[in-house]
């Protein structure tokens, strides 16, 4: 059944007025911070601007500053902190988002410095808008984005890059970026079934790409990766094809055989399932 929430009545309804009310608040407020107007604290950029603001006003919308006033220091009386890890323009634009919720439009040149600075305050919806901007711009490179994210422990964004490179692999397995994962971010990628590609013969591309950019270093993952290749999706000729022409797999006895029980394995399960099928139907 349909669904269909109810319209509010145009006579009666609270929450636009509530949200242009709001608005016309923190307008106001950035006025007053603009003209320096019952300012309590100062925010020292690192070109040694000043930024007069509201202690609460931050508080209210910023946990690093929720945080970092709720505390009580050993200077209860300090009016001015100087953020050194943030650029100065970029601190400027961060507050103003703070005040009236509109930020500056994100460019190539200064998305990693307003990722910086949103990681640096906890402002996760700048973070946020900075990932899908890369995401759109380099999609391709979702991995190399998620390892970048992974390092700074931003824990939601990671699962949106991963997300998107298991929508996108296809396109994802040809940039050099895919070539530089490491084993087990490999592996999560290629095992996860919501991953999607137009053949399986993509995923075991991918794989023999992988190994064959740092052959020596990885060839022994070959066979533990081939597991995780759903080889019963690939055209038979083609598997068939690969264990007399693919070097990486024809050149070592050891891995070759290794291959060849998974391959086994799995066409056997192919033809059983087939078999199965058929005679269901007759």
């Amino acid at each position: 059944m349909n669904t269909q929430w109810r319209q509010p009545s145009k006579f009666y309804s609270i929450n636009p007025m509530k949200q242009q009310r709001q608005e016309l608040s923190y307008k106001k407020l950035n006025e007053l911070r603009k003209n320096a107007t019952l300012c309590d604290f100062t925010l020292k950029t690192v070109d040694g601007d000043i930024i007069h603001v509201h202690k609460y006003v931050l508080m209210s919308n910023c946990m690093y500053f929720e945080k970092m006033f709720s505390e009580k220091s050993k200077d209860d009386d300090q009016k001015c902190i100087h953020l050194l890890d943030i650029d100065g323009d970029i601190l400027h634009n961060l507050i103003d988002y703070i005040y009236t919720g509109t930020l500056i439009q994100i460019h190539e040149e200064s998305v990693e410095r307003i990722l910086k600075g949103a990681d640096i305050l906890q402002l996760f919806d700048v973070q946020d808008l900075c990932i899908e901007f890369l995401l759109r711009s380099n999609g391709e490179n979702s991995l190399k984005i998620k390892t970048r994210v992974d390092l700074r422990m931003m824990f939601n964004m990671p699962n949106v890059c991963f997300k998107w490179a298991l929508n996108n692999f296809d396109k994802v397995f040809r940039c050099a970026g895919f070539l530089t994962l490491d084993i087990e971010q490999l592996k999560q990628l290629i095992d996860s079934d919501e991953l999607y590609t137009v053949e399986e013969e993509n995923v075991y591309i991918a794989v023999i790409l992988w190994v064959g950019h740092d052959e020596i270093n990885r060839k022994h993952f070959l066979p533990e990766l081939m597991k995780l290749v759903r080889v019963p999706f690939m055209n038979y000729m083609y598997v068939h094809r690969l264990l007399q022409e693919e070097p990486l797999i024809t050149s070592n006895r050891i891995y070759y055989i290794q291959v060849l029980n998974i391959l086994q394995k799995y066409i056997k399960i192919c033809f059983t399932k087939i078999i199965k099928h058929l005679i269901m139907i007759l």
